[in-house]
């Protein structure tokens, strides 16, 4: 992957790489995680690079490498120790600079490794310095991967990709907005959430053993949460649920769906640019009653963790019409300022 992939698009920049190990493969990628040694750092032979897993001290030097990322909606400053604590940071360095960085770690049943957060230096972008990290990492946290899976929303980039050796995985619709945390109080109010359930782990569990809600909830086969794309896979659904409140408004009953039910998910991040939530949407956004009664509880469940400056970020299925969304956002005064295509594309490694 060229370093000029890693801001094509929002908040995560997330690059996942797939391979096959066996349960001592997994146990052993496990174990090499803590053998990693933090104060002493692998030499690249490249450059005279060096490379090193990153600890909570690091945190200054992470968010120097790049600063107000993706206009002020980088999360990272924010979130840098919580992250820490579920993921392993990789660092490379040109004598005591860091030069760049990335969040790394293994889902998928452990055939893929998620690389997030991912950024270089201004002054290193082109280099290779990326290219190098991410070969640093893929040595340490696994042997098998063979392609990677990661999301970009430049059509032109993605043209390009396609030509070569990457070839489109699925795809979804994303549409941004803008509002101040006064204005949707004011508007929001009470909404009877009776008819919604919380989505647990034990309703995911469910759900994914039923082929026929699967197929309807997530026809690309993979199921994109807060921009990561996960595999339809039981033991992804600890980080499906992490940091997210999801509800459904219907429960699916052995091999039977029905055809309203609609999946939602919100993730919170305080940023730079304010409070920024991404509203993920499984189901059809063409129901106003039913996309009507998401919106207005996840709003207003979520309500307490906002700023006074909010962005949002809804994402769906494509190929949906788009005009009963904007019809209940504009309602709680939303204003739209951009809407584009997510591409998960899949690259040999």
């Amino acid at each position: 992957m060229a370093d000029e992939e890693i801001n094509c698009w929002k908040p995560a920049a997330d690059d996942i790489h797939f391979g096959k190990p066996t349960t001592d493969e997994i146990n052993l990628m496990k174990s090499k995680r803590k053998e990693l040694d933090v104060k002493k750092p692998m030499t690249d032979d490249l450059a005279g690079i060096t490379f090193r897993t990153t600890t909570a001290e690091d945190y200054d030097d992470v968010i120097s490498v790049r600063r107000h990322l993706y206009d002020g909606a980088d999360y990272i400053p924010y979130r840098y120790y919580e992250l820490l604590e579920h993921n392993t940071g990789f660092a490379g360095f040109i004598d005591s600079t860091m030069v760049c960085f990335m969040f790394a770690t293994v889902i998928d049943d452990g055939e893929s490794i998620l690389l997030r957060s991912i950024r270089v230096r201004d002054e290193y972008e082109g280099k290779g310095v990326y290219t190098r990290l991410r070969a640093f990492c893929m040595k340490n946290l696994s042997h098998t991967a063979n392609k990677a899976v990661f999301l970009i929303s430049s059509p032109t980039h993605f043209e390009q990709l396609c030509r070569g050796s990457a070839k489109l995985v699925f795809s979804r619709h994303t549409m941004m907005f803008g509002n101040t945390t006064k204005s949707l109080r004011g508007l929001l109010g009470l909404r009877d959430e009776s008819f919604l359930q919380r989505v647990d782990s034990s309703f995911l569990g469910e759900l994914l053993r039923n082929r026929t809600a699967t197929q309807y909830l997530f026809p690309e086969n993979r199921v994109l949460i807060n921009w990561i794309p996960y595999q339809l896979v039981p033991s992804n659904i600890e980080w499906m649920l992490r940091g997210t409140e999801v509800f459904s408004n219907a429960v699916p009953k052995q091999d039977k769906i029905k055809s309203e039910m609609m999946i939602s998910a919100i993730n919170v991040d305080q940023c730079e640019a304010g409070t920024v939530v991404t509203l993920d949407l499984f189901g059809d956004v063409c129901d106003e009653e039913m996309i009507t009664g998401h919106i207005y509880i996840q709003l207003q469940k979520a309500l307490d963790r906002f700023g006074d400056i909010l962005v949002l970020y809804i994402i769906f299925q494509e190929h949906q019409d788009t005009k009963t969304v904007l019809h209940v956002l504009s309602k709680l005064g939303w204003s739209k300022v951009d809407n584009y295509a997510v591409y998960g594309v899949e690259k040999s490694i």
